[in-house]
């Protein structure tokens, strides 16, 4: 179960680092007005265009970020640089955004990210019995029509609630986050800080 949930994170890491893959950094400045006082911006874009382009500033403790990747408001309790920022990890990072276009916390719920991570599940069997097993939960959960479940978080809580026991017996457990994700455009903001100090220091990016 962690293994499927493992790789449907790195299919989305992938495909956001795909977006910058001819990015660099501009404007990478820190301004100091006084005593706790400091603007830091940084600026991560492919020359010539400004699609994928994000704009980080950060004052104080307070980061706002904008630009054609979604605009959003994260806040820590104490000051921390960019740099610093960009060590985090996605879910620390998540709980610190205060404002975005889908609320705090940047969460979602995604129907395409649902039916992957479902189809990953019932094809992804560790051996013949396994997968006969599998294919067994695939026919029961569909002529409980669980793809039309999948029509927002609503539908889905209630078919899991009717059914999801019935259906996946013990594998039940990994399924209360199927659906809810933090949202790409968020996952976007922190991989683009990273691979922006990754170009800063030459190195290769790392995530986690």
């Amino acid at each position: 179960m962690l293994r499927r949930m493992r790789d449907f994170m790195n299919d989305q890491d992938n495909l956001v680092t795909s977006w910058f893959k001819d990015h660099i950094v501009e404007g990478n400045e820190i301004y100091q007005f006084c005593p706790g006082r400091v603007i830091e911006m940084l600026t991560w874009r492919k020359p010539g265009t400004s699609i994928y382009r994000i704009d980080y500033t950060r004052r104080s403790n307070i980061l706002m970020i904008t630009g054609d990747v979604g605009d959003a408001i994260y806040t820590w309790g104490e000051v921390h640089d960019l740099r610093w920022i960009s060590t985090c990890d996605l879910q620390y990072f998540a709980s610190k955004c205060q404002a975005s276009e889908v609320g705090r916390r940047y969460e979602d719920w995604d129907r395409d990210s649902a039916k992957k991570w479902l189809e990953k599940y019932f094809s992804d069997g560790d051996d013949e019995e396994d997968r006969k097993r599998l294919a067994k939960e695939r026919q029961k959960a569909e002529d409980l029509y669980i793809w039309e479940a999948l029509f927002n978080k609503m539908e889905w809580t209630s078919w899991m609630m009717q059914n999801g026991h019935d259906v996946f017996g013990p594998d039940l457990c990994g399924f209360e986050h199927v659906g809810i994700e933090i949202a790409l455009r968020c996952r976007a903001h922190l991989i683009g800080l990273k691979m922006a100090f990754a170009f800063i220091d030459k190195k290769e990016v790392k995530y986690g």
